[in-house]
């Protein structure tokens, strides 16, 4: 619950500066094995990070469920920002392209990745190979996730000034999770560590669109 109440103080941040519909990826097997990366269905939220959907909901947005087993440029044209947590199935060459082109085209993006080796569903893929090799982050959007297995108890690693990402953020942890590489285009908002060498939460602008991952 701590994870989950940190993504939504961080994410509502990032949602502020974008309009009115947030769709949730589910195309990707996110319900595999002990993972519940859904907002629910009404009359009762009851998925994994309902918290998350009905906090956003409750600031007046718009939340919908992407559904199915592939992402297509019609299904983003109807939202502002598209939020992909944890999949556990590849990317297709047209998924990337139309993810790719939502972000260019003006679109917020929300990548949440895990540690290294959590494969739900015995695939041999996890979300950060999956993120960094069939989605292409390092080439697309200037960072990467690291192959890591990182855990962290609340601490204040935060930066200073505070950005929108994270406006009243004051404590953050991480209970088995990945650090990034932010490459030739991310900008570092949280770390691991105090030296401020280890991100584990960063942005990107692309042309016209923001990428966060954490």
């Amino acid at each position: 619950m701590k994870k989950m109440i940190s993504i939504i103080i961080l994410y509502i941040s990032f949602t502020t500066i974008f309009s009115q519909t947030i769709l949730f990826d589910l195309t990707k097997d996110e319900l595999a094995g002990n993972a519940d990366w859904t907002i629910g269905h009404s009359p009762n939220w009851i998925g994994g990070i309902s918290d998350f959907g009905q906090a956003l909901r409750n600031l007046g947005y718009t939340t919908n469920t992407l559904n199915g087993n592939n992402i297509t440029n019609s299904d983003l044209s109807n939202c502002d920002v598209f939020v992909i947590p944890e999949p556990q199935n590849a990317f297709s060459q047209s998924e990337k392209s139309a993810i790719v082109n939502f972000v260019q085209n003006g679109g917020g993006l929300l990548l949440i990745g895990d540690h290294d080796g959590a494969d739900r569903n015995n695939n041999g893929w996890d979300a950060i190979h999956i993120f960094n090799e069939t989605l292409d982050i390092d080439t697309n959007f200037g960072f990467s996730f690291n192959y890591d297995n990182e855990w962290q108890d609340p601490t204040n690693n935060i930066e200073n000034p505070r950005t929108l990402i994270t406006e009243n953020v004051n404590s953050v942890g991480m209970w088995g999770g990945s650090t990034i590489n932010t490459g030739t285009n991310g900008t570092c908002h949280i770390w691991l560590d105090n030296n401020h060498t280890q991100p584990y939460v960063v942005s990107a602008i692309i042309n016209q669109g923001k990428v966060v991952a954490m």
